[in-house]
């Protein structure tokens, strides 16, 4: 169909519609796998962490924090270590370790406690952007209904003035 071949009526018509919108991007479904990667990364992140602490409480456990320094005499470390083994005491005051452990626990739950607090202010904030989401292709659908209805009466208009035409 040519330009010229259209009614000026139909011409009005159709200029005075608005363009319609791109069609709609499921947005909800990218913004639930965008959400499901960011929860693991930070469910890997937090284990690493708990397992890393874990790690180095282990370690200073097992090998006594804090250690002495190396000398570079082997034969004065030999008689050190004969020395403190014949006087039976204990080498390092538990109770600093134990201290310092239970600052580090403290820390830890004091880490995940703001970690769950941020997970919940995510979430509520996901919660609301879904919410918007789900006003917006809610408005988009109906825009699209009505344009569909608008087009679909005025290609009958133009149908049946090209049938009375031809008559």
């Amino acid at each position: 169909m040519i330009a010229d071949d259209v009614p000026p009526d139909l011409r009005r018509l159709l200029d005075a519609l608005p363009i319609p919108a791109l069609p709609p991007v499921d947005v909800a479904a990218i913004l639930g796998r965008e959400t499901e990667r960011q929860a693991n990364a930070a469910r890997f992140w937090k284990r690493t962490a708990a397992f890393a602490v874990g790690l180095a409480a282990a370690a200073l456990v097992a090998l006594g924090w804090p250690a002495p320094a190396p000398t570079g005499d082997f034969e004065a470390m030999y008689d050190r270590l004969a020395k403190l083994e014949a006087t039976a005491q204990p080498i390092y005051d538990n109770s600093k370790l134990e201290a310092k452990l239970a600052d580090i626990n403290d820390l830890l739950l004091t880490l995940a406690t703001d970690v769950n607090e941020r997970d919940e202010k995510q979430r509520l904030a996901l919660r609301t952007l879904a919410k918007q989401v789900s006003e917006l292709r809610l408005l988009s659908d109906r825009r699209w209904s009505e344009a569909k209805s608008t087009t679909d009466a005025l290609y009958t208009l133009n149908q049946s003035s090209r049938k009375e035409q031809n008559r």
